[in-house]
């Protein structure tokens, strides 16, 4: 079987409980806001030890949560693009 059938196959089928979808995606984003919030200004400079080696809070702040982000929004766009749909709405 083509491997991208079953995906494909899954999307048609998985249902997604939304309500527990935001109330998660809201808890995330208090406990991300909480950190950020917390840092002092040489915290961006503290380096950490990551897959790519070893990097800045603020290069992982910039490049991994923030970069990761634009790639998703500009995915998703592109899918609503391709289905007639408005894409990024800035």
């Amino acid at each position: 079987m083509d491997p991208t059938q079953s995906w494909y196959d899954w999307g048609r089928k998985v249902k997604l409980d939304l309500p527990a979808s935001q109330k998660y995606a809201q808890a995330v984003l208090a406990s991300t806001d909480s950190y950020i919030a917390s840092l002092k200004e040489g915290d961006f400079q503290r380096k950490v030890k990551t897959p790519a080696g070893e990097q800045t809070v603020l290069w992982l702040l910039s490049n991994v949560v923030i970069g990761h982000f634009h790639d998703f929004a500009g995915e998703i766009s592109c899918l609503k693009d391709l289905q007639g749909l408005k894409g990024y709405t800035a």
